[in-house]
């Protein structure tokens, strides 16, 4: 059974989809990703924003795509867990060539995932959603107001965007996978190791100049040299992937992505650092760095 999806064509309708570009025009962030560290460009609402934006019925319909489409064998309990969260993590994102053109790959770390399209592919060029099922790379085509509804396991990105703009509304609901934030001494001091030897492989550093900028790369070492100062590496690695809800962070994961020759793995490693030296990650309320 595919992981994806693409549900109900008309999920919103046109008005609604045009407050919420309008919104995003409005009044976006530019705080760094934590797919790839670059600007997001993007507008965070909760609930009760979005019924402002476009109706009470119409966020009740989005909340129940999880459960009605994930619905089945294996899967119904934690979808239904995930729709019933009177709440989700929900952001209206806009992409333009000069601003944020692409989505590296990457999986979510909630449960479910409703992506919307709130314009039609054919009113840009590029910014197709990329979705990795069965062995290969699918570029989904999506009419305005569509919706693609998602678990954590699918790898997937957003082309480059070579014209116009490009909006969506993204929606997490329930927790993050279960091993996302369960960090013991063991894998804390596995994580650390896992990425000493991600930094020290000369493969990976070849890579990562083909694939980041030079000014990336040289930030990527300078911070990686600064994480290296912290009294337990391991332990900031926990409260990124924690803090962020970030688990395709974690070092085996983005090693394990390298092994495999994606370049997805630079960004996640150039993303991870930049929010290593945050310091809610550096330090305790107390200014002193965590235990081991």
């Amino acid at each position: 059974e595919s992981p994806t999806r693409s549900f109900r064509p008309r999920a919103l309708d046109a008005a609604a989809c045009a407050s919420l570009r309008a919104a995003v025009e409005a009044s976006r962030r530019r705080f760094p990703d934590t797919v790839d560290g670059e600007p997001d460009h993007q507008l965070n609402v909760d609930r009760a924003q979005l019924e402002g934006l476009i109706g009470r019925p119409a966020v009740e319909g989005l909340f129940a795509l999880p459960a009605e489409l994930l619905a089945g064998p294996g899967r119904h309990s934690r979808a239904a867990d995930a729709a019933a969260a009177p709440d989700a993590e929900m952001f209206i994102r806009r992409y333009t060539p000069g601003t944020r053109p692409w989505n590296p790959f990457h999986t979510d770390s909630a449960a479910v995932t409703v992506n919307v399209a709130l314009g039609d592919d054919s009113s840009f060029e590029g910014g197709r959603l990329l979705v990795c099922c069965g062995g290969s790379v699918r570029a989904l085509e999506r009419s305005e107001g569509e919706a693609t509804v998602h678990s954590s396991t699918l790898l997937h990105g957003v082309s480059a965007l070579t014209r116009g703009a490009r909006y969506s509304l993204i929606m997490f609901f329930g927790q993050p996978r279960d091993e996302a934030c369960h960090f013991t001494a063991e894998s804390r001091q596995a994580e650390a190791v896992a990425l000493a030897e991600l930094m020290a492989d000369r493969g990976f550093s070849e890579s990562c100049a083909e694939t980041l900028s030079a000014a990336q790369c040289a930030t990527l070492r300078r911070n990686y040299e600064v994480l290296l100062s912290a009294a337990s590496v391991g332990s900031v690695l926990e409260r990124v992937v924690c803090l962020f809800g970030a688990p395709h962070l974690r070092p085996s994961h983005v090693a394990r992505r390298a092994r495999e020759g994606e370049a997805s793995a630079c960004w996640s490693a150039f993303a991870l650092l930049n929010y290593a030296m945050d310091k809610r990650c550096l330090e305790h309320s107390d200014g002193k760095l965590g235990p081991a």
